[in-house]
């Protein structure tokens, strides 16, 4: 069997179904104030092939592809008869119902047709989760956050989820469907001298795509008010989150138990201590979220 693991990360959403979890991917790149782009990324050295997919070329060892209103599935059989989840899914997940005003209790409720039938122009992606393990695999250990104005204590956000599957066969075929036009597709191998497969599908900035980033967090993200484009009951002022510093970091975090190779040029700067984030995906702190 093939070990396959899909990583998310920056503003994608999570949404509890009766069948499992539907992630939806934000089509935010033409954003007038905080422009991403919808993207599926390898490495380089898994690309098998592709058909009918914007290719965003190679860089940084990295080969890109645009979101373009697609529903993804799974070509074959996934081993795995259902989908389980991880504590930390519950622990570091941003909760969008938590930032709603009193005035709009239900801003945390996704548009239900977000969810079935034709994908809409303000969707990127979305991808069916009925299968596989989801865990939570980057949380910094001081990085601490709380919506601005609510009070309440603090708490670390993670900025990748991953699923985590089984397939039969070497290469792991993604399709991507269209409303009209033909279905694209996309053929991933494990690299030489691997033994997973590793896919992002994420919506960060320009910048971020293909070259992660080290610099210190902002004191605030704006990002986290792009969630409320999709909102059942948007609100009419949408809460950054406010960051702080833990004086007391994270003991244990996800990260040293599930690393990944989808990673920036290593960084030569880093204490010796340090030197396994090398190993993991660190994203900007564009965090994945959980739709009610």
């Amino acid at each position: 069997m093939t070990e396959v693991h899909v990583i998310y990360t920056g503003i994608v959403g999570f949404v509890r179904t009766q069948s499992g979890i539907m992630v939806v991917v934000q089509d935010a790149k033409g954003h007038p104030d905080h422009p991403h782009v919808p993207h599926v990324v390898i490495e380089a050295g898994a690309f098998e092939g592709f058909q009918n997919l914007t290719d965003l070329g190679t860089h940084n060892r990295l080969r890109g592809f645009l979101l373009e209103r697609y529903a993804i599935n799974v070509g074959g059989t996934i081993e795995e008869a259902t989908l389980s989840e991880d504590a930390n899914f519950q622990q570091f997940v941003l909760v969008l119902e938590r930032g709603c005003p009193a005035n709009a209790p239900g801003c945390g409720g996704i548009l239900r047709h977000v969810l079935g039938g034709p994908v809409p122009n303000s969707v990127a992606a979305r991808m069916a989760l009925p299968h596989g393990r989801l865990e939570t695999t980057y949380v910094d250990p001081y990085d601490q956050w709380q919506f601005e104005g609510l009070g309440g204590s603090p708490v670390h956000l993670a900025e990748e989820m991953c699923l985590m599957f089984h397939i039969s066969d070497p290469v792991l075929r993604l399709n991507f469907a269209k409303n009209s036009g033909a279905a694209g597709s996309l053929q991933v191998k494990v690299p030489k001298n691997e033994k997973t497969i590793e896919v992002r599908i994420g919506n960060l900035p320009e910048d971020l795509v293909f070259y992660p980033t080290r610099e210190p967090v902002s004191t605030d993200d704006e990002h986290v008010k792009l969630y409320y484009d999709l909102s059942a009951l948007p609100p009419s002022t949408r809460r950054a989150l406010i960051y702080s510093k833990d004086p007391t970091p994270l003991p244990d975090v996800p990260q040293t138990k599930h690393t990944h190779r989808l990673t920036p040029e290593p960084i030569q700067t880093l204490a010796k201590s340090e030197q396994s984030l090398k190993e993991m995906v660190h994203g900007p702190n564009c965090p994945p979220a959980l739709w009610s």
